[in-house]
């Protein structure tokens, strides 16, 4: 078994209510005293912890002398007080509070590094979904506009067209439709397009008085 060593520096004040029994209940009073406030500060020390022992002196100084004024009573003295100056600890003492500090200041950087670790991962996390939310607003709001984009420019297309077929219709007044004007300007365009970039396509323009001939006949003669 291991013995720890403390070295405790403590003064007691006393005062002889009795010297009959100061006399005839013990032999030398003053030792008696010193051994006394010893075997009470032994066994106080022995149920306390080291942080306590050097942290919580006045609680000490208390203890010790509840402690010792029922024993001293007997002799006929009163303690009226008790003061420890000084609590020097042994070589293993040292050692197992040099321990002890290795030990909680290791623990405290563990639980920094871990509160650390877990505040860059909220953080990050938060950050994360920020940039989700503002993503997510980005293309709510482009999707908005590209919608209203498209509505707009199909507003301008049919105001445009609407100004085409007026202006067209008070252009050639009677003699033509401007349905039919227009009709016709987009079907030469199609034809543009059949004989561009060198295609090879061959378009024969009939009379529209040939092609309605040609689904009488084909009416007549019930061809399919």
């Amino acid at each position: 078994m291991t013995r720890l060593e403390m070295y405790i520096d403590a003064l007691v004040y006393f005062r002889i209510t009795d010297p009959r029994l100061a006399v005839l209940e013990v032999a030398n009073l003053p030792d008696a005293i010193e051994l006394l406030t010893q075997a009470t500060l032994r066994n106080i020390i022995a149920s306390m912890t080291l942080d306590d022992t050097f942290s919580s002196r006045e609680k000490l100084n208390q203890e010790l002398l509840y402690k010792m004024r029922p024993d001293a009573e007997r002799w006929g003295v009163v303690i009226t007080r008790v003061e420890i100056f000084d609590i020097q600890p042994g070589e293993e003492v040292k050692a197992a509070m040099e321990s002890q500090i290795k030990a909680e200041r290791k623990r405290r950087a563990m639980v920094l590094s871990a509160d650390g670790k877990r505040q860059a991962e909220i953080i990050a996390s938060r950050g994360l979904a920020a940039a989700r939310v503002y993503e997510a607003v980005g293309d709510a709001a482009k999707y908005v506009n590209e919608a209203t984009g498209e509505a707009e420019a199909k507003v301008f297309t049919a105001e445009a067209e609407a100004a085409e077929i007026t202006l067209i219709k008070d252009k050639v007044g009677d003699e033509c439709r401007a349905v039919d004007y227009i009709s016709a300007i987009q079907w030469l365009k199609t034809l543009e397009g059949m004989t561009k970039n060198g295609a090879d396509n061959h378009v024969i323009l009939l009379p529209v008085e040939t092609i309605d001939g040609i689904n009488d006949i084909m009416k007549a003669t019930k061809i399919e």
